[in-house]
């Protein structure tokens, strides 16, 4: 298991001298004269030094320019080293050069993790609700069925101004989620279940394998089963890391890795392949959703490697979007994606893997990874296709 939803990931020796005093360059790849979206970075360190209170890990410049603060991110097991995780700022230039060193630093934090002691985990960015995390059953609101109990889902994602972007118990698909993993064809054993749709098949919270708060994110690390009845067949690791807002947006990162204890067949659903990375929006008004190459009304399997909603959330004045970017290491990349664009339906699908079925086989680990992009304005204004660009080809380290 790697932490590798985030941006960009360089491996240093396994010195501690190597992460201290080291000279660094960080190359935009693009044609960009400076980075036009602020840009999440991870730099593993096997062996990296732990800090006394009121200091942390900085790039400093070599010359004039900011000092970039570090977070420490421990390993999520025995097999994986500590990282540091650095926000690279909108406005960059091009190339820079900094060397790695230690600085008092007295802010610890901006984010805050609150449980509700029941089924929730909420994370707070500064003092702005970003998101809330339901590890353990949320039951259906008065009037819905007591058989749509779900969890291990997140809801609400809220916008940079607050707004909701996601809904949960929707009137019209009560399955419908939040943002949440699931597929109608769950096969195990010669018999079908419906996942998507909470019908013989759930998703189950198991544990917690570490959250974390610092300077430039939060991250989530939870461990789920995949469940037939009261028999485990799979397990789910998450990691969610919440990356500190600017004025312009706010990264969102997600990786998935399941590993299944016999075979397990997925499958989306036949003909429009609802299944995999789901999104349900919340009602909006003027809705523009937004391929690549254009707007686009519908989509059942169209293939792209990210979709944008904009809109007017929560009957706001101000029009903000959230983009789904899907890395291009994923299995299937570019996924087709099922998309309802209305104004009273609004859905997102990264359909994986689609109408073909795919099979978990024992013991073969399978990792995907995603990331939200939350933003103010529209497509252009929130800097999506630039964003998304600095996700699949990060910024390059140079003299390590």
């Amino acid at each position: 298991m790697r932490i590798q939803t985030i941006a960009l990931i360089i491996a240093l020796a396994a010195s501690p001298a190597i992460c201290r005093n080291k000279p660094v360059q960080i190359s935009v790849q693009q044609k960009y004269a400076e980075l036009p979206a602020s840009a999440p970075v991870v730099i593993l360190c096997p062996d990296i030094e732990p800090l006394s209170s009121g200091e942390s890990y900085t790039l400093k410049p070599q010359g004039s320019g900011l000092n970039l603060r570090a977070q420490i991110l421990p390993g999520i097991d025995a097999d994986t080293p500590a990282a540091l995780a650095f926000l690279l700022p909108a406005g960059l230039p091009k190339e820079s050069e900094y060397y790695l060193t230690t600085k008092p630093d007295p802010v610890f934090s901006l984010f805050r993790l609150e449980d509700n002691g029941v089924n929730r985990l909420a994370v707070y960015d500064r003092d702005r609700l970003v998101l809330e995390y339901i590890y353990e059953t949320q039951q259906p609101p008065e009037g819905v069925p007591a058989d749509r109990a779900r969890s291990c889902y997140i809801s609400p994602i809220l916008g940079l101004d607050g707004e909701q972007i996601t809904d949960d118990f929707p009137d019209d698909h009560h399955h419908h989620r939040g943002l949440f993993w699931a597929w109608p064809g769950f096969t195990v054993g010669g018999e079908t279940h419906d996942h998507y749709h909470i019908d013989g098949a759930w998703t189950r919270f198991e544990k917690w394998l570490g959250n974390w708060v610092g300077r430039n994110c939060a991250q989530i690390r939870v461990q789920n089963g995949w469940y037939v009845a009261d028999r485990k067949v799979g397990t789910e690791v998450m990691v969610i890391t919440i990356w500190r807002s600017d004025d312009l947006a706010q990264a969102i990162d997600l990786e998935m890795t399941w590993t299944s204890l016999e075979p397990v067949t997925v499958q989306g659903r036949p003909g429009v392949g609802y299944g995999g990375f789901n999104l349900r929006l919340a009602d909006r008004l003027d809705p523009v959703m937004m391929f690549p190459e254009g707007p686009q009304e519908r989509s059942d399997m169209k293939r792209s490697p990210w979709v944008d909603m904009s809109a007017r959330f929560d009957n706001r004045d101000q029009i903000s979007g959230i983009s789904v970017f899907v890395h291009p290491d994923n299995e299937g990349f570019p996924p087709g994606w099922t998309i309802r664009p209305k104004a009273d339906y609004g859905f997102i699908g990264a359909s994986w893997p689609g109408l073909i079925p795919f099979t978990f086989e024992p013991g073969q680990p399978l990792t995907v990874r995603h990331r939200v992009w939350l933003h103010r304005g529209n497509i252009d204004s929130g800097k999506v296709r630039e964003a998304y660009e600095l996700y699949q080809a990060p910024p390059i380290i140079k003299g390590l």
